[in-house]
């Protein structure tokens, strides 16, 4: 608004539309942040509590802000005004969480495939496990002027209220945060713990183990896994759960020599990702560890990685193009404004892809056992 028209308007509404051109700039921070409080708003601006009051109540009915609990939280509603002339309706964004990771690496080109095929251009940044970068990237291909946003989230306390605020068409992909009703193509990751659970016990290991990522613990696979070993009368103790920084892995060599060391063998470890798996498959190397007879690993996402290393990682598969084409159709409905009445949920399920490093540690010992790639579901 010019602003010889917003000094002729009442004290509220001028202090309103100032409110609004603040927050635009990125004075109070960015979609999903806390908002100051009505008093904060009288003491800096010289109004009084009622007058402060009126001025919280325009900003809500202009979509600036939302009320979650006691707080006041920003929501991108301004910006999205904003920037309505700028949108490009052949234009989407992909946030994945880490492209050095060949699980998003492949599933950036899957998008990409499938953004062609419906007639986007795509754009794609990585957020390295950092929930505020991530929030700078979607606020950088608004600025763009995509029409759409595929996000792989990264697991933060704030992300639910975060993606509750946000108005830009968007889907989660692959996870979706705990609190969070957003649009999402996800994976039966609990059903896929629980499978893996039921293949070690069939293969007679009776001792188990967790290797995870601290950032994302508890998970639903780690649950499944728990739940699928309970079933049969089985647990964990807690010092074979070892937990890696997603930045460094190498951290958690200690920790996992240490565990390894001490467990009763033979253990069955289940890891979070292949590219745990294979640092748990070197780790045992270096304490001259037998795969599977001391120590049987199954990773998830069947990287390339896992039919490459010696000896073949069991992992845990889904249709990654699957994901990506379904997230890619669903976003093109939210850009047209199809179907958004209802929340979106599609879930991939998973199989099992059976190799060397869980070979049944039992058959092993007759002369007839072969070992052979195959998959399962667990109904």
């Amino acid at each position: 608004m010019n602003t010889n028209l917003i000094n002729q308007l009442p004290k509220a509404l001028r202090v309103k539309e100032e409110l609004n051109k603040e927050i635009l700039s990125g004075k109070f921070g960015t979609p999903g942040d806390s908002f100051i409080s009505v008093r904060a708003i009288a003491d800096t601006r010289g109004v009084s509590l009622k007058t402060a009051q009126r001025i919280m109540m325009l900003l809500k009915e202009d979509g600036v802000v939302i009320l979650k609990g006691n707080k006041h939280i920003l929501t991108d509603t301004s910006l999205f005004a904003f920037q309505q002339s700028n949108i490009k309706d052949n234009l989407i964004g992909l946030v994945v969480t880490n492209l050095e990771n060949p699980f998003f690496a492949i599933l950036a080109k899957e998008v990409e495939l499938a953004a062609g095929r419906a007639g986007f251009k795509l754009m794609m940044a990585s957020s390295n496990y950092d929930f505020q970068r991530e929030k700078e990237i979607i606020g950088m291909f608004q600025n763009a002027g995509v029409a759409g946003i595929i996000i792989c989230p990264v697991q933060d306390d704030q992300s639910a209220q975060y993606y509750a605020s946000l108005h830009t068409p968007y889907i989660l992909a692959g996870r979706r945060p705990e609190g969070s009703d957003a649009d999402a193509v996800l994976v039966h990751n609990f059903n896929a713990g629980r499978m893996v659970a039921n293949h070690f016990i069939s293969n007679h290991y009776r001792n188990f183990g967790y290797f995870g990522l601290n950032q994302f613990h508890p998970n639903p696979r780690f649950s499944g896994y728990i739940t699928g070993l309970e079933e049969f009368g089985y647990s964990i103790k807690p010092e074979n759960i070892i937990k890696a920084d997603p930045k460094n892995f190498d951290d958690s060599t200690p920790a996992l020599k240490m565990m390894l060391t001490t467990a009763a063998k033979p253990v069955a470890i289940f890891c979070f990702h292949d590219l745990l798996a294979a640092k748990l498959v070197r780790v045992c190397r270096e304490l001259k560890l037998k795969i599977p007879d001391d120590v049987g690993i199954c990773g998830f996402d069947n990287l390339p990685v896992a039919s490459a290393i010696m000896p073949s990682l069991t992992t845990v598969a889904y249709p990654i193009s699957d994901m990506a084409q379904i997230a890619v159709e669903r976003l093109k409905r939210k850009i047209s404004n199809e179907d958004n009445s209802k929340q979106f949920s599609c879930f991939l399920e998973p199989n099992l892809v059976i190799r060397e490093s869980t070979e049944d540690i039992e058959a092993k010992k007759h002369p007839e056992f072969a070992t052979h790639d195959y998959a399962y579901q667990l109904v």
